[in-house]
């Protein structure tokens, strides 16, 4: 059984090391390190600063007005990205409901646009949201 293992260990540290290696002749420079591959054509020009908050899910929301707390959270849940609040008070307040396909960000302004809410801070992967 011992001897079992330590076979199965060597072949895999084995397949660990072959798993970084380039197959390319060694006479010939290995072009895939050297050169970045190009973005796509179709790709708008902002998408790398784009995160977590920017993310459009593969469907229409369809959220009813209710308490804050529950909205960001659902729409956190989402894509991973953080709605932060440091007031407990603000966790019952009401908000907008949330309809159409659009990203976290602009489903967090829809919610609170017109209540005692605002967002405070942005960053990509986090919105932070306080009183007015």
């Amino acid at each position: 059984m011992s001897a079992a293992l330590r076979t199965s260990c060597i072949s895999l540290a084995l397949l660990a090391l072959l798993a970084g290696c380039d197959m390319a002749p060694s006479s010939a420079p290995s072009q895939a390190a050297a050169t970045p591959a190009p973005a796509p054509a179709s790709a708008p020009a902002s998408t790398a600063a784009q995160g977590k908050c920017d993310a459009v899910p593969d469907h229409d929301y369809d959220m009813p007005a209710a308490r804050f707390d529950e909205t960001a959270q659902q729409l956190a849940h989402a894509t991973g990205c953080g709605i932060v609040y440091d007031d407990p008070s603000l966790s019952p307040l009401q908000v907008n409901a949330v309809k159409g396909r659009i990203s976290i960000r602009q489903a967090i302004h829809q919610a609170i646009d017109g209540t005692a809410l605002q967002v405070k801070q942005e960053t990509a992967d986090t919105i932070a949201v306080g009183r007015r």
